[in-house]
């Protein structure tokens, strides 16, 4: 059998070997988890318990030093899709780049390789014109969700669509449809289980499940979980109350007027979250599947600050490079298999779930991704770091960029950004260079770009071969007049 990748123009055969078993895959993405938010960590947050998650790590690998491609989720998203760094065909930041039809996914590579796959929840790949981004253009075979960066958790009906409040009905497949009365959480953790229910013929299936949970507006609350934690339903946005933006910023979230209870809120939503992961975990065993499932769970980015998510001992946030923004958890668990309960440090990236996942299920991953299967080091045949550096960057060849190595960690900022909600979440670095070791340095406190100039210049030959290794060719400057002089 003989598979075509296409990167651009370029068309690359591979042969592929089933694998005498494939597991089904499960893939969980969270939006905008808290580095600190799993009861499971030694450094949880006090106020936080997570047993469905607990329940994934209990049996599998935590991997302590685990970076999206970008700290923000449209760009990491797009790493994660392809195993690639997004920044090799433009996509830089939020609203940039989207997902390109030459790119190829793990769903079109599970596909070649005879699983049935479905993608639930949230699909933010910028939303390109003629929806060349969407799931079903990138391997899948069926799509329930939305394509916004955020949906309203509640107002699900045609009667409620608003455009500049991110709600109203949700996609199956093309078709819109609305729910009256439910939450989103729910919604697609009853889909997921639906779809594990069904007898695909022999064939495995892959799951990707993206939840729009705990991205705000996590002032949306199931009337349940508000209960349980003894809060007030909130006012739902209504148009009369006038721009959604400005309500939303001055009474929803940052800013003097913020809800007093919204690290609640968000633990509301975290717990319904966690129910429904535990609820997943349930039917699996029910359907006698836990032993030749694979589950990945990821967030796919750091915790945001205007929903009081906490990234514990990192320094920042979503939106920044420092390591509140980058760094996220990142469970492989297959029970039955690899199921020792291990906590490992080596340096590896949302791109490394791609070459992995295809490895399992019996492909040969192309040699085009940036990403490394993680698995020699899940089974203890590999040890140290997956990557000798990993690079984070918004396309700029000379600026706001970091370069994450061994121990250490070279960033230059010239774009940081200040976040707050009340007195949390404060995030102000001051511009310039930027060299820490993390080992010794994880809140990123201690510069040591002027004491240690050797160090900081290896790391900056990283980036600068990074850029041309990865960074599609500058655009050169077309001379006014057609170059000739007036």
């Amino acid at each position: 059998m003989i598979k075509k990748v296409l990167f651009g123009i370029a068309a690359l055969s591979m042969p592929v070997v089933l694998a005498a078993a494939q597991p089904n895959i499960i893939l969980f993405v969270i939006d905008d988890l808290g580095y600190a938010d799993m009861s499971f960590l030694p450094f949880a947050a006090e106020d936080v318990q997570t047993p469905g998650i607990d329940r994934i790590a209990a049996k599998g690998t935590y991997f302590s030093n685990a970076y999206a491609t970008a700290p923000i989720c449209s760009p990491a998203r797009a790493g994660l899709a392809t195993g690639r760094y997004q920044q090799r065909w433009g996509n830089n930041w939020y609203g940039k780049g989207g997902l390109p039809a030459t790119e190829t996914t793990i769903a079109m590579e599970l596909k070649e390789l005879g699983y049935h796959s479905k993608k639930i929840g949230k699909n933010h790949m910028n939303n390109q014109k003629g929806d060349i981004s969407h799931p079903l253009k990138h391997g899948f075979d069926e799509f329930f969700g939305f394509s916004d960066h955020t949906w309203d958790y509640r107002q699900l009906t045609h009667a409620a669509k608003n455009k500049a409040a991110h709600r109203g009905p949700l996609e199956r497949n093309g078709e819109m449809v609305e729910f009256k009365d439910a939450y989103t959480t729910e919604l697609f953790t009853d889909e997921a289980v639906e779809f594990i229910h069904r007898d695909f013929k022999g064939k495995p299936f892959f799951l990707h499940l993206s939840y729009n949970a705990v991205h705000h507006p996590v002032y949306v609350g199931h009337p349940k979980y508000e209960k349980k934690f003894g809060l007030k339903p909130f006012p739902q946005y209504d148009p009369s109350m006038g721009n959604y933006k400005k309500n939303w910023h001055s009474k929803w979230g940052r800013g003097k007027g913020h809800d007093p209870d919204l690290r609640k809120r968000y633990l509301a939503t975290l717990a319904c979250l966690d129910d429904g992961i535990a609820k997943i975990l349930d039917t699996l065993q029910q359907q006698g599947l836990e032993k030749n499932t694979v589950i990945v769970f990821i967030s796919d980015n750091g915790g945001a600050p205007y929903t009081m998510a906490n990234n514990g001992p990192l320094k920042g946030n979503k939106y920044c490079e420092a390591e509140g923004g980058c760094r996220i958890p990142f469970l492989f668990s297959w029970p039955g298999h690899h199921e020792k309960k291990q906590s490992l440090p080596s340096l590896v990236s949302t791109m490394d779930i791609y070459p992995t996942l295809v490895e399992l299920a019996g492909g040969r991953p192309h040699d085009k991704l940036d990403g490394k299967t993680i698995l020699p080091l899940v089974k203890g045949e590999k040890s140290g770091d997956n990557h000798d550096y990993l690079i984070f960057s918004r396309g700029n060849r000379t600026k706001d960029y970091v370069v994450r190595s061994g121990d250490y960690k070279l960033r230059n900022c010239t774009s940081s950004r200040l976040f707050t909600v009340g007195e949390h979440y404060r995030y102000d670095d001051v511009q310039g260079d930027f060299l820490y070791n993390l080992k010794n340095d994880l809140g990123e406190q201690n510069n040591l770009y002027s004491s240690m100039p050797e160090k900081a210049g290896q790391m900056k030959k990283m980036f600068d071969q990074w850029c041309e290794q990865t960074l599609p060719a500058p655009k050169s400057k077309k001379p006014r007049n057609g170059g000739h002089k007036n």
